[in-house]
């Protein structure tokens, strides 16, 4: 399984990395993260900026791509 790279990809804001790894294995678009308190959050939430910092070409492509492989946009997180 790749989603430690993934993840490493997604935190670079590599978007052909993330496409690359999608691309082999595209359930991991699904994965569910650890986050605070117990609480669980998604590859999507990871990929958008935090409030205020801007949203580049490269984000989009990386929410593109896990979108097209399958995240689930309703997903809680």
């Amino acid at each position: 399984m790749d989603l430690t790279a993934l993840l490493e990809a997604i935190d670079a804001h590599n978007a052909a990395r993330v496409a690359a790894i999608l691309s082999r294995e595209p359930g991991l678009a699904r994965s569910e993260l650890a986050s605070e308190h117990g609480h669980t959050s998604t590859l999507l939430h990871r990929a958008i900026p935090g409030d205020g910092e801007r949203l580049t070409p490269a984000d989009m492509a990386i929410v593109g791509s896990l979108l097209e492989a399958g995240a689930d946009v309703n997903a809680v997180g």
